[in-house]
């Protein structure tokens, strides 16, 4: 009887102990192990009649993949009876009917199964999948030269906006520094007597005539023309440095008074362009340097003009000359007070340069000052005011500064005269000697 392949040998039966000599027991030739799907029984054989027409529906793939197989399918003509053990556990209730199970398949088996289900593999998948290879193949080669055409198109602008940059660029300048603007010096060939009244000192020749060096911001541009023609026996020279500071202006000062003397006069009009950043501190540490020029010759000072462009500073405007005020006589210079005549029509139209009828006022109202300063013992200088018989049929425009202190500032509150008085009522009293006679800011002075 032929060795089935893939079978397992039965088990072999435990050996009875003999009193007699011990043989070594010879092996005989099993039966051959029926496979669980050969096995039939009563229920097999009916379950294979039912499914007799299910199986006519197995694919041609199974019967060949089933031909590969190399396995014996015998099937035993007679049902082989259950061994004594298999009897004495069906009667205990311990035996467990056979499951059926997949036969094992050797290398060789498992590689020629594999080979069928490949061979069997529709051609259709295949060609899909090759099909769809290739159209990606394309789209990347079609994506590739677009990326490359876009590179080339990119370069080409990018020397066209450097060639195109290259040939527009402007030339740069040198930015512009702040220089004084010195205005033309007027020669005077003949001396007219000074009509206002001044030192009791001889006329000197043009070469030694006493010099009035005007500095400051754009507030005095123009000066120098009328200065000179209000006053022929200075020599008048103006510094105008637009758009500077304080410390811009006082720097420029040392260089032009090395050789003066108390014959001439240096006058200042700045601080306009460091409103409000000009705190009291700032302000005496840039007056302090004055200290060496005055011990040498005259210094006058101006005051800063009101705003009518930034009208919510003027309080600041007005609290800055007063420390000015307050500095000059720890310093000895003059404090020259110029908010007392001017009104909003001396102004331009912005409200912070004077307008020609402004500088003209300005600088006659400086000309009789500057006529005291040798003759004057006080550091406060205070040109002759206007009609002290105020005009009420002027508007609101044309008062004097002197008139409302602050323009348009509601914060600083000057005392009323009239309050101060008491009842107490004065005919052609001058409110501006009032104010000054008011004014116990320096006692000392």
């Amino acid at each position: 009887m032929t060795k089935v392949q893939g079978q397992r040998k039965a088990p072999r039966k435990p050996s009875e102990p003999t009193t007699s000599k011990v043989s070594k027991p010879t092996k005989k030739a099993a039966p051959p192990k029926p496979k669980p799907s050969e096995i039939k029984t009563k229920g097999s054989v009916k379950s294979s009649k039912q499914n007799s027409s299910s199986s006519s529906t197995f694919s041609n793939d199974n019967l060949a993949q089933a031909k590969n197989v190399r396995f014996s399918t015998s099937v035993a003509s007679t049902p082989i009876p259950p061994s004594p053990q298999t009897l004495q556990k069906k009667q205990l209730g311990q035996y467990r009917s056979p499951v059926s199970y997949v036969p094992r398949l050797t290398r060789n088996q498992a590689k020629s199964q594999s080979q069928v289900i490949s061979k069997t593999r529709t051609p259709t998948t295949v060609d899909a999948k090759e099909v769809e290879i290739e159209n990606l193949r394309a789209l990347n080669a079609q994506l590739l030269r677009r990326l490359k055409s876009l590179e080339e198109d990119l370069k080409n602008t990018k020397e066209s906006y450097e060639l195109l940059s290259a040939s527009q660029q402007p030339t740069l300048l040198p930015s512009p520094s702040i220089t004084p603007e010195p205005d033309p010096v007027i020669p005077t060939p003949t001396y007219v007597t000074n009509p206002i009244p001044g030192p009791s000192y001889v006329e000197d020749p043009i070469t030694t005539r006493p010099r009035l060096l005007v500095c400051g911001d754009s507030m005095v541009r123009g000066f120098s023309d009328i200065l000179q023609h209000l006053l022929p026996r200075y020599l008048v020279q103006c510094l105008t440095y637009p758009g500077a500071g304080l410390s811009t202006v006082l720097n420029a000062i040392p260089s032009q008074t090395a050789d003066f003397t108390k014959r001439d006069i240096v006058f200042l009009l700045a601080g306009s362009n460091d409103i409000p950043n000009l705190s009291p501190k700032i302000l005496e540490t840039e007056l302090q340097r004055l200290s060496g020029l005055c011990a040498s010759t005259n210094v006058v000072f101006s005051s800063i003009p009101f705003m009518f462009n930034l009208e919510k500073h003027n309080t600041n405007v007005f609290a800055t000359n007063l420390q000015i005020l307050k500095l000059s006589s720890v310093y000895n210079f003059f404090y020259f007070e110029c908010n007392f005549y001017l009104s909003r029509k001396m102004f331009t139209s912005h409200g912070l340069h004077l307008n020609l009828a402004g500088k003209q006022a300005y600088c006659e109202k400086l000309s009789s000052a500057l006529s005291v300063v040798h003759l004057s013992q006080r550091s406060f200088l205070l040109p002759i005011l206007v009609d002290p018989e105020p005009n009420m049929n002027n508007s609101s425009d044309e008062q004097l500064i002197l008139d409302i202190s602050c323009p348009y500032d509601p914060l600083l509150e000057v005392t009323n005269p009239d309050e101060s008085r008491g009842n107490t009522v004065l005919e052609n009293i001058d409110d501006s000697s009032f104010f000054l006679t008011n004014l116990q800011v320096f006692p000392n002075l």
